[in-house]
């Protein structure tokens, strides 16, 4: 009986929930079409913060400067949760993180308070 195969509504809402609050860990992937490798600048980039204090990473429209690059390395650092593969900078002690962009109508990263204290200033 097809119903029989099909997950329930609970199983079904609790994988969205979390993939919601842990969009971070499908970034990057080791295969299929979002993999690594297709990314060798954003990898460069991210290797760099090892060795360098501070780092451009410029480039066109659509490329992931903001949310594949910025955010993403700045959740890293919040967390302190660094993936295996990850060869920048890291951190072992919390941090506090400066920044700024325009609002978006949805956050994409943080649905529930990070774990490692965040410091923000009031709106610009």
């Amino acid at each position: 009986m097809l119903a029989d195969k099909l997950p329930s509504r609970e199983m079904i809402l609790a994988e969205l929930e979390y993939r919601a609050t842990h969009r971070i860990e499908s970034f990057y992937p080791e295969t299929g079409p979002l993999r690594r490798e297709l990314y060798p600048r954003h990898m460069e980039f991210f290797a760099a913060g090892a060795r360098h204090n501070e780092r451009l990473f410029l480039g066109g429209n659509r490329v992931g400067k903001s949310e594949g690059v910025g955010a993403f390395e700045c959740v890293l650092h919040l967390t302190g949760k660094y993936p295996a593969w990850w060869r920048g900078r890291r951190f072992s002690h919390p941090v506090a993180v400066w920044a700024a962009g325009m609002p978006r109508p949805h956050a994409t990263f943080c649905s529930s308070p990070c774990s490692a204290p965040v410091r923000n200033s009031a709106p610009a």
